[in-house]
């Protein structure tokens, strides 16, 4: 800021439970998670500027959560066209 920049917020960030929680969505969802991967492997801190790989292992979380993340919803949506395929065979 001292050379004349401007302080920009991201769209997705953990300023707050909304906006976590709203960023955390996104990743399960695997839109535009690997951005917000390096985001979080960048930060060194609150107010500070990104370095670089600052920390590694924010990279094992976020894969954790994609793994996480994919298979509950993979195993939610699948349960819901099991269960409203089995209503639809019973019927007839």
């Amino acid at each position: 800021m001292s050379y004349g920049g401007d302080w920009v917020r991201l769209d997705s960030n953990f300023d707050n439970i909304g906006h976590a929680m709203l960023t955390m969505f996104k990743v399960a969802l695997t839109e535009g998670w690997l951005d917000i991967m390096y985001w979080g492997m960048d930060t060194p801190g609150e107010g500070q500027i990104f370095i670089r790989d600052f920390n590694n292992y924010w990279a094992i979380y976020f894969i954790f959560f994609i793994a996480v993340g994919a298979f509950f919803t993979l195993n939610l949506f699948d349960g819901v066209v099991i269960d409203n395929f089995g209503n639809e065979t019973s019927k007839h």
